[in-house]
């Protein structure tokens, strides 16, 4: 068994001017030791409640959070903080403390903690330079960058020795440098310390750059779960598929209605598009094309719009799998 985090049947709803809210609805997940989990959904979608949930910030209405066998609805108030400090979290606003300095800001947990003075300093010490920041221990907040102050309360949501790292938006309040870097130290955490991290965020290309594992959200429930590549080869819902299909709605449908999102592995550098214009005498038009890395494979994807011709799309569809090039059909509406 290699599960650190179940969650069960997860329900939470607010009571709202006498009107029930539920935020999270019946979810069920499990994560296992070592995962870069990603949550992903819209605004008001639900995947903040349930991050905060996990660690019981919020109690959920019902259903559990299992956390390494012990259910954690079972617990008396102490026994959750002893839990909470092996569930390290970061937030988007950072959340440190203006008045102290940013070696003060990592010493917090450890003083709550009561590890002894020296030994705390030494632990807050490495921290920062696991972070690089040993530069700026006597500065405070105020004299930071957003991205330093982010690494600031990675250091301090690790001071505990945590299993796992909940990062709600950890990363929304970055410029795309800041937000590349960021990742790049969570990453170097998870494969340097095995910590197992569950990151929530909006932005599909947060999920691309690191996460392992998705589950994508809507309308507090969750609706598809599976591996990044699974995910982004073969995307079932209307939810997936929107953030996949990322120019659906700002397409030129004059030209044709009709999206094919085509994923292809290891055969990237072969002129795929160039030997179907030729063989088929189809025009296309190029959306989008890029190359990434998911799970250290090099996944190549192409969105293409096909003119508004069945027996031209007919031709273009029969070449892609005469040629074991995958793809996903989407119709613009």
């Amino acid at each position: 068994m290699n599960e650190i985090i179940q969650i069960q049947d997860l329900t939470k709803i607010y009571r709202v001017k006498k009107k029930d809210i539920v935020a999270i609805n019946n979810v069920n997940l499990t994560i296992e030791k070592g995962d870069i989990f990603g949550i992903i959904g819209l605004s008001g979608a639900g995947k903040s409640t349930l991050i905060r949930c996990i660690n019981y910030l919020e109690k959920p209405t019902s259903g559990e959070v299992i956390y390494k066998g012990t259910a954690l609805s079972c617990l008396k108030s102490r026994e959750l903080r002893e839990i909470r400090k092996e569930i390290g979290m970061i937030f988007q606003g950072f959340n440190l403390l203006e008045q102290r300095t940013v070696l003060k800001n990592i010493l917090f947990p450890l003083e709550l903690a009561k590890v002894s003075k020296e030994a705390a300093m030494k632990r807050a010490r490495e921290l920062l330079r696991l972070v690089g920041l040993e530069d700026k221990e006597n500065a405070y907040p105020s004299q930071l960058s957003g991205g330093q102050k982010q690494r600031v309360a990675i250091a301090r949501a690790l001071a505990n020795q945590p299993s796992v790292l909940l990062c709600d938006e950890a990363t929304s309040a970055l410029d795309p440098n800041t937000t590349e870097s960021i990742l790049h130290l969570l990453k170097d955490i998870n494969q340097q310390f095995g910590i197992t991290i569950i990151l929530i965020t909006h932005e599909m290309q947060v999920i691309e750059k690191i996460c392992t594992k998705v589950a994508i959200i809507d309308e507090s429930k969750i609706q598809e779960t599976g591996s990044i590549a699974e995910i982004f080869s073969d995307p079932k819902t209307s939810i997936a598929k929107s953030f996949i299909f990322k120019h659906m709605n700002s397409i030129d449908k004059s030209f044709g209605k009709t999206l094919l999102r085509l994923t292809f592995q290891g055969n990237e550098k072969e002129p795929i598009i160039a030997n179907l214009i030729l063989e088929t005498k189809v025009g296309i038009n190029i959306v989008e094309a890029s190359i990434q890395k998911i799970e250290n494979q090099s996944v190549g994807t192409m969105i293409i719009q096909l003119p508004e011709d069945e027996i031209k799309m007919t031709k273009v569809k029969q070449y892609l799998k005469r040629m074991q090039v995958s793809f996903e059909e989407e119709v613009a509406k």
